[in-house]
């Protein structure tokens, strides 16, 4: 509002007059839409059982990431979902002997999911079999000492894991080792007059055996 001096015969009249208010200038804001998509998706089998799913992040405005994964050709279902930047992600899946697993990844905002990344399949071997025929047998050159003996019945095993116990209800792994086609351990830490069990199982990528017997021995 704007005081304006009106002159009528000699005298000044103060007339008020509305002046309309400044506009501003109003600025489209550009649609939102979904990021780009992840791209360069790998797989590896970690030893642990869980598969490490790896992509390369190509956005700059992603929430988040959702991890999808399909079994045997299967409807893609989520497995995880990581936050922003992330490029990385362990799934643990219930590992099935001849099962095929496969991933994909999107990236998200609030605009929405972006396509899926390139698609990528891992098929897991499944657990080893199981030893069997295992024989302890008390070490008759020194005191304290017994060897293992079994039947290496595995074709997919990276190891093997060796259990004692001085009750024969309570194990404890005593020692495990890469390697494969291996079938004896010899154990130098015993307590002579003690009786001790052992049992033995396989180690594969992501699974382990079912046990193998029960062997006893007294310690030399």
């Amino acid at each position: 509002m704007v005081l304006v001096a009106v002159f009528v015969g000699s005298e000044a009249m103060g007339v008020a007059v509305p002046v309309p208010a400044p506009r501003t200038a109003t600025v489209p804001q550009a649609p939102a839409v979904p990021p780009a998509a992840p791209a360069l998706l790998a797989v590896q089998l970690l030893a642990s059982g869980s598969v490490l799913v790896i992509w390369q992040d190509n956005s700059y405005d992603e929430r988040g990431f959702v991890i999808e994964r399909s079994v045997n050709g299967g409807r893609y279902r989520r497995a995880g979902a990581v936050g922003v930047n992330e490029s990385s992600f362990a799934d643990t899946p219930l590992v099935r002997r001849g099962s095929v697993y496969q991933y994909r990844v999107r990236a998200f905002n609030k605009a929405g999911a972006s396509v899926p990344s390139n698609s990528i399949s891992i098929a897991p071997l499944g657990a080893p079999a199981a030893p069997t025929n295992l024989v302890a047998t008390s070490w008759p050159y020194g005191p304290g000492k017994a060897t293992l003996s079994w039947t290496d019945n595995a074709n997919n095993e990276t190891g093997m894991s060796i259990e004692r116990s001085s009750d024969g209800v309570n194990f404890a792994e005593t020692a495990s080792y890469s390697g494969i086609n291996s079938a004896s351990f010899f154990d130098s830490n015993l307590v002579s007059g003690v009786t001790y069990w052992y049992r033995v199982r396989a180690t594969g990528l992501g699974a382990k055996s079912d046990y193998s017997n029960t062997a006893r021995v007294v310690a030399p």
